[in-house]
């Protein structure tokens, strides 16, 4: 809001004008900046945590890479060298996709299946089960008799 007096040619005081101006256009379009400049230096931080994350996982899986080749077949320590790799794998994956959030990657985003993470992420917090109920799963969903049958 602008005020200015009015004053006659004597220069005596007769009011004043007041101008008043609607800043909301304004303030929203300030907004919409901060939130890009915002999100511009999220996509700087997750490139950069990307690239260095990536550089951990070439070590990761080369040191992978060398102990296999050390391991005969059939070793326990051959497994669990195995499943370190497709940890790795997997990680790097995401890694492209958080190369690909921040605008740096070469290749398009894909869509992550969502089944294989979750059975992945399971795979690895799980505590290992024997080796006999693997093959099997003895639980079963059964409908009890008292409820209601669909159709009907």
């Amino acid at each position: 809001m602008a005020t200015s007096p009015m004053t006659d040619a004597a220069g005596a005081y007769l009011g004043a004008l007041a101008m008043v101006t609607d800043v909301t256009e304004q303030h929203a379009l300030e907004a919409r900046v901060r939130e890009a400049e915002r999100l511009e230096s999220l996509g700087l931080l997750a490139g950069g945590i990307a690239h260095d994350f990536n550089n951990l996982l070439v070590g990761v899986l080369g040191q992978c890479e060398l102990g296999l080749r050390k391991t005969p077949p059939g070793d326990s320590l051959r497994t669990q060298l195995l499943g370190i790799r497709e940890a790795a794998e997997r990680a790097a994956e995401l890694t492209r996709q958080l190369l690909a959030y921040a605008g740096k990657s070469v290749e398009p985003p894909r869509p992550t299946p969502v089944h294989r993470t979750v059975t992945e992420i399971v795979g690895c917090v799980a505590p290992p089960r024997p080796p006999a109920s693997r093959s099997r799963s003895t639980s079963t969903l059964r409908r009890s008799p008292s409820s209601p049958r669909r159709g009907r």
